[in-house]
């Protein structure tokens, strides 16, 4: 995990104990945490990612840095400056050749790293970067062949390159195809984060929520949209009444065809409607079935939805409904 007070632990999840603390940026812990926030000394871990077969964890904090740690050394392995301004918001170990690291940040920019030439007195670890217009909240290789890229930029943009490796030949590395989304949000929300299938064979299906909300015949609700990355379609959009908050957190099951929401203080659990024939109905939380075009307001309001599990962090609150 990577926590606000500047740690990087690693837990047994079985047990819930601290198994070792891999880096802690602030020496003094909490103490005189305000005052080191003001002159800004204060460091918080923000990107998180590792790879699976050397077990090397790298980490990305809210000065641009970026840290490799190896379970083995008490000291960071390598440390660079990997984003010039602020914060390091993404990290992503490529599936396959995990010696290749993408980072996204708040200096518009996704930069694909060869982490094989960290500590080198030269910039020749970073082989590609792709330009935006705004901050980017999240940058993801495809999780099975690590052949595409996906962004989500603060401009209401996913951006998709299918090949980014052929992308870093061209003139512009413009991407693929690009999808317009509301995610823009305020700074008291957790940024939105288009999610990709990690057992999708086509790596082509993606999740995020929207920011934006729809009146469902009086009722306002934000949807969890999922789209076809090949096409750029939204295939479906999932909402229930129980859900009326923003949903900024969804992420899909490694290996079974379901998907979780965090919104506010509460986990939903989505799962694939299996009635259904039609091979883009992926997940269908309502009773009136796929969306395949663009919202329209006015719409019916569904109905609490069979394939709709509600978890309250909080389960005390009396004005919080449960489904």
């Amino acid at each position: 995990t990577s926590s606000y007070e500047g740690t990087v632990k690693i837990f047994d999840a079985e047990v819930g104990t601290v198994l070792s603390t891999l880096l802690s940026a602030n020496p003094n812990g909490w103490h005189n945490v305000e005052e080191e926030d003001k002159a800004g000394r204060w460091i918080t871990m923000i990107g998180l990612d590792c790879s699976t077969s050397s077990g090397i964890v790298y980490a990305g904090s809210n000065k641009g840095r970026l840290y490799v740690l190896d379970q083995r050394m008490h000291e960071p392995a390598h440390e660079l400056h990997a984003h010039q301004k602020k914060k390091l918001q993404c990290v992503s170990v490529h599936p396959t050749d995990d010696y290749l690291l993408l980072t996204a940040g708040n200096d518009y920019y996704a930069r694909v790293h060869d982490v094989r030439k960290f500590g080198e007195n030269t910039l020749q670890h970073e082989l590609v970067s792709f330009e935006h217009p705004r901050v980017i909240n999240a940058a993801y290789f495809s999780p099975l062949t690590g052949n595409k890229i996906v962004t989500t930029c603060q401009d209401n943009r996913i951006r998709v390159w299918d090949q980014w490796s052929l992308a870093a030949l061209s003139d512009d590395g413009a991407p693929s195809r690009e999808i317009v989304h509301s995610h823009t949000f305020n700074r008291h929300l957790t940024p939105f984060k288009a999610e990709l299938c990690p057992h999708d064979p086509t790596e082509r299906l993606m999740v995020i929520g929207r920011y934006i909300s729809e009146d469902y015949n009086g009722t306002k609700l934000h949807p969890i949209d999922v789209f076809d990355l090949s096409t750029g379609r939204l295939l479906t959009e999932m909402v229930d009444p129980n859900l009326t908050t923003i949903s900024p957190v969804n992420k899909y099951h490694p290996t079974r065809d379901i998907i979780v929401t965090g919104s506010s203080r509460s986990l939903y659990v989505w799962k694939k409607d299996e009635s259904s024939h039609e091979d883009d109905a992926v997940y269908i939380p309502e009773e009136e079935g796929p969306s395949t075009s663009a919202p329209r307001s006015g719409r019916p309001c569904p109905s609490g939805s069979r394939h709709f599990i509600l978890y309250d962090a909080d389960n005390t609150s009396s004005s919080k409904k449960s489904s």
